[in-house]
């Protein structure tokens, strides 16, 4: 890299955008985390990039971890927006058209309150970053996400729910939405009268169908596999921005937002919540009356 370290700094810069700009995201998704291995020189500028944004599984919730330890801990200073997306248990065709059981509601509670357990004692580690690199102090917008992987697979055939659903952040948009297209002409239309589906059109789906997708119930908070059971949640500084999108169905209940609020994220400036109506109209009063207080 001699001649590399010859060229002026302006040089090099216009010469690694310009690489990045030549990243495809569609074909070579993970071309962009390579280029960020050629050389120490080209390191800072693409790991900028490579973890301004993640998006983390709430199995892989310690790989995050791992990624911003010891020498790593700058890194922390790159991410600006996180997305968890906690995964929930999947279910079978013999229940997807019947509303959650008291067995699934309590692991799914106790799903989702280990992986929001498990996030927030991460992120109470890290500080807001400084004025290094020539940016001002910002924080972390915390996106969550709750779903299960057999949302996309029964009664409810949404696109957005798959694993190959391109769209994740802005910066997966194209100008021709291609990806659509492709997903029309990549196979036949859904048959499938079990579920609904015929000649590649949906009957009118049951409610209990629409609560299975729905959650049933808004999902709360469940401390039965913590010892001494519930517990205050860490404080996480770094939290400025949350961001709750209806990219999944799974509504979150407002007594959650409560305990985050109150408890987690003493710097927040920012939310944003979009949540799916409840089809149960009771269940809908307590919830819109719950995120009104």
């Amino acid at each position: 890299m001699a001649y590399w370290q010859v060229l002026p700094w302006e040089i090099q810069h216009i010469i690694l955008e310009e690489v990045a700009r030549g990243f495809n995201r569609k074909t070579e998704p993970y071309a962009r985390a390579g280029y960020a291995t050629v050389c120490k020189a080209w390191q800072p500028f693409f790991e900028e990039l490579n973890f301004e944004r993640l998006i983390v599984d709430s199995e892989r919730l310690f790989d995050l971890e791992k990624i911003v330890q010891g020498k790593n801990r700058q890194r922390i200073e790159d991410i600006r927006h996180l997305w968890l997306r906690v995964k929930l248990e999947e279910y079978g065709c013999d229940a997807c058209q019947s509303v959650e059981d008291d067995t699934t509601i309590t692991k799914n509670r106790r799903i989702f309150t280990i992986a929001l357990w498990n996030l927030l004692v991460i992120i109470s580690k890290w500080e807001i970053p400084s004025t290094s690199r020539g940016r001002g102090r910002r924080g972390l917008n915390l996106q969550l996400g709750v779903y299960s992987p057999s949302d996309s697979k029964h009664v409810f055939k949404d696109f957005r729910l798959e694993d190959d659903y391109p769209y994740l952040t802005t910066a997966d948009l194209e100008d021709d939405f291609a990806a659509y297209t492709l997903r029309r002409t990549r196979g036949p239309e859904p048959d499938d009268p079990f579920h609904g589906w015929v000649n590649g059109r949906q009957a009118a789906p049951s409610l209990a169908s629409k609560r299975r997708l729905l959650g049933t119930r808004p999902l709360t908070l469940d401390f039965s596999d913590f010892v001494g059971g519930h517990r205050p949640f860490p404080k996480a500084k770094i939290v400025t921005g949350l961001l709750i999108r209806r990219h999944y169905y799974r509504n979150i209940d407002p007594s959650v937002f409560a305990k985050l609020f109150t408890e987690s994220f003493p710097c927040l400036e920012k939310i944003r919540h979009e949540w799916w109506h409840e089809v149960d109209p009771e269940l809908r009063v307590q919830f819109e009356l719950g995120m009104s207080h």
